[in-house]
Order: structure tokens, then sequence, then C-alpha cells
């Protein structure tokens, strides 16, 4: 009984081990697709362009839509006539992510169901988008805009539940 015990306590530990490194993985490279859509996001006299496009990272645009991501705005997004968010391919115009941030120090993760009913893991994070050196007009330095990127983990937690029998069967 004692070992028994001891083999399912050892088979949890390893299982919530693995899944913490895949989910620091997953987060990382949430943090790395949102630090390159910042970067491409500008403070234009009047809006914020977004010099970023779905076809830059493929995943955004798939048939089946895997990642998403929502930047909001007090100004509008996009040029002068887009709305106060801009939205990926990948989200429908009635969709919209949750609109959760944390800092560029510290993002915030969480997990969600995303617009296509599939379970997903999302970062948040508020950001001042740059001027140009070379603006001719004069950047406004309390504007901020939001951002959130979000994935379908659906792949992720079908690995996860196949480790979790071959553990089982193990013990």
């Amino acid at each position: 009984a004692t070992a028994a015990m001891f083999a399912v306590g050892a088979g949890i530990l390893l299982y919530n081990l693995i899944r913490a490194s895949i989910y620091q993985q997953v987060d990382e490279r949430l943090r790395v697709q949102t630090l390159a859509i910042t970067t491409a996001t500008k403070q234009e006299d009047g809006f914020v362009a977004v010099y970023f496009s779905d076809r830059y990272l493929r995943e955004f645009d798939d048939v089946s839509a895997t990642r998403f991501y929502q930047i909001w705005s007090s100004i509008p997004v996009g040029w002068r006539e887009w709305d106060e968010t801009l939205r990926s391919d990948s989200l429908d115009d009635h969709e919209s992510l949750p609109r959760l941030t944390g800092t560029l120090r510290e993002p915030k993760y969480w997990n969600l169901t995303l617009p296509n009913g599939k379970p997903g893991r999302a970062i948040g994070l508020r950001f001042h988008p740059q001027a140009s050196r070379q603006a001719a007009f004069k950047p406004n330095p309390e504007l901020n805009a939001d951002i959130v990127v979000a994935e379908d983990l659906s792949s992720l937690n079908a690995t996860l539940a196949r480790i979790r029998a071959r553990i089982s069967a193990v013990i």
C-alpha cells in the first residue's frame, strides 16, 4: 500500500512537472509573438498604425484558426477609419478576446475558452506605441494600447492526456 501511494504520488508529481514545463514554453511563445506585434505597432498622428499582417505569422490565418490577437487603444487603430480595436483575421468581426492585461515586465497569462469554442491560453499586456524618430507630429506620451494574444491548446491537451495515460499505465 505504501509503495502504491508512493508510485501514485510520484506519477502526479511527474505529470505536474511535465505540464508546468510545457505551459512555460507556451507562455514564452505567446510572449515572443506579442512582442513582435507590439514592435510593429506605431503611434501616428491621431491613430495607432499596426504594421503587422496575419501573413507574417501563418498561425493567425490558418483555415482552422489556432492563434488570435486583438489590440485596443483610446484612439483609432489602423488607418484612421477603424475603430478603437484591431483583430486578427482569425477573429470574426463579432468576436472579441477578453481584455485582461498586465505590463511588459509582468504580462498576464490565463486559460480561456476561445471564440471557436476550444480551450486556449492567452497573454495580455499594456504597452506604449512608439512614434518613429522622424515623426512630423508630437507623440502622445500618455497613449497606451492593450494587446491580447491567444492560442488553441487542443493538441497540447491531447498530448497531456496521452502522457497522463502512460504514467497511469506505468503505475
